[in-house]
Formats: structure tokens, C-alpha cells, sequence
């Protein structure tokens, strides 16, 4: 028994390696693509070279899922093409039997994907931007980043819903005064962008504005709030000093996650907060940012997690309670796409398994089509899910799961059939 499953094993991690290879390969032409940019501008090759491997870890997190359906769609339809499967069974052996290894291996796999999802692709991303904007490479239209708070640029707060090229859409942007309070509130249908490289500035003109002005006396009553509708809204951001400073803010992919966790605990908490209790918290988390800055250095890996819990804390609660309600949504969302997308190899395996069998087929083209197919219907959940992420009270961080559910009981029901 041990030589039939060195047999299987050794067989499938052939063809799970080639694949693995080749998908990754595959999945990197983005990377490719920017680095022959790179070039153009006179990066040096090293920078170059840096930045295509440390993209390597977030291409895998996605091409080990599909190598491993892949590859247990290939092997099981030649074992079943050329009888072995057939024979095996003759012998008294029950697929279950057979498959043990494998379903034990795509165990392996979720776990060595977990890491590099939570830990090691986070940091990856993290450090390639930093290593963009040190080269004098980030793109002005970059700085505002589609489904995420920026509060980068001094005295605003800006939130993108959705962009394409120049062009924005529902767009929300707070201008704050010295103490960090919001003393007007802007909100866009639609917007286009507009660098002034020359002059380090992005004009974002904002068209089908409703702004609102709190009273500057008594913010908290919203009976004296002042409403106001416009057509057109210019806002002009400065990015020379923030360029010079070569801060880094971290998006959510670029967060590990114990930072993405503990930001979500930290939303639930200051949700029950009374305003007087809010604003000695941000007293206080400002002290923490000043002296974590101060202590901060570019080899200091702790102190930068530590700083870069603090301005994500003081991010939360510079923002409205609905808006806070999304942000934590779509931390939640990132939170378990990683985990869904590392559990995709385990349940991949187990569909993959089966539908090889059935199959019946040679052809590595047959194999691939049908592995794309699953993946994509897959991947359409993802995308629904941060689509919902704007409705919290739906959960959309639970449908992530929905096809991985299905596809395990599916799995574990062809299976039981198959022998």
C-alpha cells in the first residue's frame, strides 16, 4: 500500500509543479509588464528585479488553488483513461482509500496558503509600494485608491467608490479642521482626476455634489446642519510633500492579519463610544502616533505594525458611524477572502477528484478548460461579496463560503458514488 500511494503522490506533485510553474508564469505578465515600464524609466535592474519576486508571493496565493484542482482533474482522468483506477478497485480498494493522501496533502496546501496569504503576500504588496514611491514611480492617479479612506493629504478625508482611469464615482470626502473634527462633508455621484505633475497637484472635480456643514458651535445637533447642492466641486490635493516623506499607507491587502483583526475589534469597540470618551481617545492615539514616529526607523519591523495600528485606529474614528460600519465590512470581507482562498485547495481537491474520473479524458486541455470553468464560478463570489460590502447588515463576507461549501459537500457526494 505504501508503494501505490508513493505512486499517486509522487505523480500528482509532478503534475501539481508544472502547474504551479506555469499558472504562476502566467499570472505574472502584469508584473512583466510593469517591470519592461520600470526599464523605460531608468530603474536600476536590481529594483527591478526585486519587485517582480515580491509580487511572486501574492500570484501564489491564487495559482495554488487552481494548480491543485488542476492537477487532480489531469491525474485522475489518465488513471481512470488507462484502467489504473479500475484495477486498484479490483484489488479491494475503495477510492477513499486511494485518495487519502491527496485529500491529506490539499490539507498541507490550505496551511502553507494561510501563511502566505496572512503574513507573507501582505508584506510583499506592502514593500513593493514602498519600493515604487522610493523610486519616484508612483502614479499620482494611485494616491486615490478605489473602496478606501485616504487620509494622507492634510485637512482631508477622502473615499472613492469606484474608479476607472480619470473617471470617479460616489465619492466622499471630509474636510477637517486643526483638532481633526469634520467641518464639511462632501459627497460626489461622479468626479474625474486630473494631475498637474508639474506641480505636484491632483485636481478632483466633482460633479452632482451635496455637501453639509455642521454647525461650528453645536456639531452634534444635525437640526443645525446647513445643506447644500452643487453642481460642480473642485478639490485640489497636494502629493509633493507626501511624495518627499515617502509614507506609505497601508491598504487593506497590505495588511497581515492580526493588524486586519484587531482593527476590526477596535470598530466594534469605539461604535459604543459617547462623543466625550471619543475625543480623549484621539487625544491619545495622536500622542502614541507622535511617539511611535519618533521611535520609528526603516529596519524596525515592530514599531512600524505598531504605528501602523495607531493610524489605522485613528482612521476609524475620524469617520461617521455608517462609514465606519463599511470600512469594518470590507476589513472583514478582506479577512476571509485570504482564509476562503487557501481553503479553495482543500475543496478544490475534492471536486477535482471526482470530476477527473467522469472526465475520462487524456487531453491537458480538457483538464484546463474545466478547471477555469470551477475557478471563475468561483471567483464571481469574491466579487459579489465586495460589491456588498456597502450593505454590512447582509453579511457579504459569508458568501465567500458559499462555494466552498457546496463544493466540498458535492465533492465528498461524487466521491462516495465514484466507488
Amino acid at each position: 500500500m505504501r508503494i501505490l500511494n508513493r505512486y499517486i503522490v509522487l505523480d500528482y506533485l509532478l503534475i501539481f509543479l508544472t502547474a504551479l510553474g506555469l499558472i504562476t508564469f502566467v499570472m505574472t505578465m502584469g508584473a512583466l509588464v510593469k517591470a519592461v515600464d520600470l526599464v523605460a524609466r531608468g530603474i536600476s535592474p536590481a529594483l527591478i528585479a526585486r519587485f517582480f519576486f515580491q509580487n511572486v508571493p501574492y500570484i501564489l496565493s491564487f495559482s495554488m488553488p487552481i494548480s491543485t484542482l488542476f492537477s487532480a482533474l489531469l491525474l485522475f482522468g489518465r488513471l481512470s483513461m488507462d484502467n489504473e483506477i479500475t484495477a486498484m478497485k479490483a484489488c479491494g480498494l475503495s477510492l477513499w482509500r486511494l485518495v487519502a493522501p491527496l485529500v491529506l496533502l490539499s490539507i498541507l496546501f490550505t496551511g502553507i496558503c494561510v501563511y502566505i496569504n496572512s503574513e507573507v503576500a501582505p508584506q510583499a504588496k506592502y514593500a513593493n509600494r514602498k519600493l515604487l514611491q522610493s523610486a519616484g514611480v508612483e502614479e499620482p492617479l494611485n494616491l486615490l485608491e478605489e473602496g478606501r479612506f485616504i487620509s494622507d493629504f492634510p485637512g482631508l478625508l477622502i473615499y472613492v467608490g469606484r474608479k476607472n482611469g480619470n473617471a470617479i464615482k460616489d465619492v466622499v470626502a471630509y474636510e477637517l479642521d486643526g483638532a481633526g473634527q469634520i467641518k464639511r462633508s462632501i459627497r460626489a455621484k461622479r468626479g474625474t482626476l486630473e494631475p498637474d505633475n508639474e506641480n505636484k497637484l491632483l485636481m478632483v472635480k466633482l460633479y452632482d455634489v451635496n455637501i453639509e456643514i455642521p454647525d461650528a458651535a453645536d456639531p452634534i445637533d444635525v437640526s443645525k446642519t446647513t445643506y447644500v447642492n452643487a453642481e460642480y466641486y473642485p478639490v485640489s490635493l497636494d502629493f509633493a510633500d507626501m511624495l518627499k516623506s515617502g509614507k506609505v499607507r497601508r491598504k487593506r491587502s497590505h495588511m497581515r492579519m492580526s493588524l486586519l483583526i484587531n482593527l476590526v475589534r477596535y470598530a466594534n469597540q469605539v461604535a459604543t463610544l459617547s462623543p466625550e470618551v471619543t475625543g480623549l481617545e484621539k487625544q491619545r492615539l495622536h500622542a502614541e502616533s507622535t511617539e511611535l514616529k519618533a521611535l520609528l526607523t526603516a529596519e524596525d519591523r515592530s514599531v512600524e505594525e505598531a504605528l501602523a495600528l495607531v493610524e489605522g485606529k485613528r482612521l476609524l474614528l475620524k469617520l461617521t458611524p455608517e462609514d465606519m460600519q463599511i470600512e469594518k465590512s470590507r476589513m472583514v470581507i478582506e479577512a476571509n477572502r485570504r482564509i476562503s482562498t487557501a481553503v479553495a485547495c482543500f475543496a478544490f481537491m475534492l471536486i477535482g477528484i471526482p470530476l477527473g474520473l467522469k472526465s475520462h479524458r487524456k487531453e491537458t486541455s480538457a483538464g484546463m478548460m474545466m478547471s477555469l470553468a470551477i475557478v471563475f464560478a468561483y471567483y464571481i463570489f469574491i466579487v459579489v461579496a465586495k460589491a456588498l460590502a456597502e450593505h454590512p447588515a447582509l453579511q457579504p463576507n459569508l458568501i465567500l463560503w458559499l462555494p466552498l461549501i457546496g463544493t466540498q459537500m458535492l465533492g465528498f457526494i461524487l466521491i462516495r458514488r465514484s466507488s
